[in-house]
């Protein structure tokens, strides 16, 4: 009869030892395993603090960022919408004054939707009128707010722009700049 060995009683009688394939030590000297743990780790350190520095900097580039630069900047008080204007559909403190042509003053400001308005204020008869859109309509050709009607059934138009936005093509021209973000026809 031939034995047949237990494989769990073979691990037993094998014995480990920690001697490297030529004999020698395999681990390094405690100084240079210390040495390399510290190098290592200040590589580490020194990423983490170049990746929060980069994710901190992103963070704060792209918070608040309209493509209406007046929106970016604290709110004056030349900013502050008139009385007429006002409602509880904006966000107050996001008003700004972009410009004005005779009697005429032209803010934008977001409503509470997050839409950009252009808000128009005529003085002398205390008319407002506003228009509002997205930001994709904004960067597309401009938000628009028109009125007919005028003295000799003149027609004027407004168009509220993003910064470095192009004119609108003809008609209604010709355009006349308002401000950075505002163009005018007619009138």
């Amino acid at each position: 009869m031939s034995a047949v060995r237990d494989p769990r009683r073979r691990m037993q009688d094998v014995e480990l030892t920690e001697e490297s394939p030529a004999g020698g030590d395999h681990r390094p000297p405690p100084g240079l395993s210390r040495r390399r743990r510290r190098v290592l780790l200040g590589w580490a350190a020194a990423i983490g603090v170049v990746l929060a520095a980069v994710l901190i900097g992103w963070q704060v580039a792209w918070v608040d960022r309209y493509p209406i630069s007046a929106l970016n900047r604290e709110q004056r008080a030349g900013d502050v919408l008139p009385v007429a204007a006002d409602g509880s559909e904006y966000v107050s403190a996001s008003s700004r004054l972009l410009g004005e042509e005779g009697v005429a003053a032209f803010w934008v400001v977001l409503d509470t939707s997050g839409r950009f308005c252009l808000v128009v204020s005529i003085a002398d008869i205390g008319v407002v009128r506003t228009s509002c859109g997205q930001e994709r309509a904004l960067e597309r050709g401009g938000i628009s707010l028109g009125s007919g009607g005028g003295v000799g059934g003149s027609t004027v138009s407004a168009v509220l722009l993003p910064d470095g936005g192009a004119v609108p093509p003809e008609p209604p021209g010709p355009w006349r700049r308002v401000g950075a973000n505002v163009v005018l026809s007619g009138g």
